[in-house]
């Protein structure tokens, strides 16, 4: 049964004192969009979005801030969306088929499954790199289906693996194993080969929690923002071995793992974690180290984005079999590690990438990012019309005028697809 239904219809709206602000489109006939950096014209409404599942706080936040009343749902199979008068947008964690039927866009995206499960992305990229020879995540194989593959490959592998469940999330259920005939299973996993040299500060290994924002999925259309999390691992790293290979907090960034003992003393103030600026500034203080020439900025984000752009290359065909629905997106989160001669690797991308702020750090961070998102995407309002005059569409006119209009509220988000300037170096 769908997540999406609704618990009651005599919920009751706080009214929202704030105005609501509007600015034209510049896709013809289409409606308005709402400014939620407060620019246009600005009036009173009584417009609502539902929200359904894990919602952070910081989401209803930013819609309240914006003149909108965020209207709380729980599961209930009595009531749907469309029964909510001056609805605008679904905002929930996950979505089903089903749910990409209603009139009202959805903040999820139809095929997701096809990157945010582990297996898949793993069946993806290996077809992917066998078709273009490109290469942008450690090698993996997806169980039970390559487990001879993995037996008949380990005996030119000397390393270590980490296996991860393939729905599994915030570390859970992850381990380190150098004899593939340990592997214990029982249900799809990923073995991925462990990153051997991964690129240390102060010692500590990290990733970087890059998001991603789609909003077309046939043809592809996506974002990655610039500023992220940099995640740190809480004890000092060490090669993977049988004593060490159980710490799981030298191992994993995940900072649901490290939680406990987040307070790194070299990174003091930071309760574990940077801002991906911060690195960048890392790296160009110590630029002679790295041989960045002070364009630590330029490097990392062409990094990030030939990664991103090619994963979801990698998935292109699957997400093409479902039916584009109309001004639907979906916001996602991108693991990425550098090694030590700063290569950037995929790990994983997550359906659900935590949105939380409970520390200035992730409410700087994820804030920002999210009212670019929504800018970016523009949420429609209903019985308003923009000045750009009517003229009939075909779908690539349709396509090109939604990247045109996008672009026109694009803030930091930068486009990685359809292909612009995406370099490797």
């Amino acid at each position: 049964m769908s997540l999406i239904f609704i618990i009651s219809l005599q919920l009751k709206v706080k009214t929202n004192k704030n105005k609501m602000c509007m600015v034209d489109s510049l896709i013809p006939g289409s409606e308005q969009v709402v400014s939620f950096d407060h620019k246009g014209i600005c009036k009173k409404s009584n417009h609502s979005i539902t929200l359904t599942g894990a919602i952070a706080k910081v989401i209803p936040r930013i819609f309240t801030a914006a003149g909108i009343n965020p209207i709380i749902m729980k599961e209930d199979n009595s009531a749907s969306f469309d029964q909510h008068n001056n609805v605008i947008l679904h905002y929930q964690s996950q979505a089903h088929e089903s749910d990409f039927n209603f009139s009202v866009p959805i903040s999820q995206i139809p095929g997701y499954s096809a990157f945010t499960t582990k297996n898949n992305l793993a069946k993806n990229l290996n077809n992917y790199e066998r078709q273009t020879g490109v290469k942008i995540s450690p090698k993996s194989y997806f169980l039970p289906e390559q487990y001879k593959q993995l037996q008949a490959d380990s005996h030119q592998y000397s390393g270590y693996y980490i296996v991860k469940p393939s729905r599994s999330s915030r570390g859970r259920s992850i381990y380190l194993t150098k004899n593939v005939t340990e592997l214990q299973y029982v249900s799809d996993s990923v073995v991925q080969e462990y990153l051997h040299n991964p690129l240390l500060i102060n010692g500590y290994k990290f990733d970087l929690r890059v998001y991603v924002l789609i909003t077309s999925t046939s043809p592809l259309l996506a974002y990655v923002y610039p500023e992220g999390l940099v995640r740190f691992a809480s004890q000092k790293y060490s090669n993977p071995s049988e004593e060490n290979k159980n710490d799981l907090k030298t191992h994993l960034t995940n900072f649901a793992i490290n939680s406990e003992n987040h307070q790194i003393a070299q990174l003091e103030g930071q309760l574990g974690k940077w801002k991906i600026s911060e690195f960048v500034s890392y790296l160009n203080q110590n630029n002679k180290t790295f041989g960045l020439n002070n364009n630590a900025q330029t490097v990392i984000q062409n990094k990030i984005n030939y990664c991103i752009q090619n994963a979801l290359l990698a998935c292109q065909n699957e997400l093409s079999r479902f039916k584009q629905v109309q001004n639907a997106f979906g916001l996602y989160g991108a693991d990425i590690i550098f090694d030590s001669e700063l290569n950037a690797k995929l790990l994983e991308i997550n359906l659900q990438p935590a949105l939380g702020t409970s520390t200035p750090l992730d409410l700087d961070v994820k804030e920002k990012m999210l009212v670019e998102q929504f800018n970016l995407v523009g949420i429609r309002i209903p019985a308003t019309k923009s000045n750009a005059s009517k003229q009939k569409l075909n779908v690539e006119n349709k396509f090109n005028l939604q990247m045109m209009d996008e672009e026109s509220r694009i803030g930091k988000w930068i486009r990685v697809l359809p292909e612009s300037d995406v370099k490797m170096k």
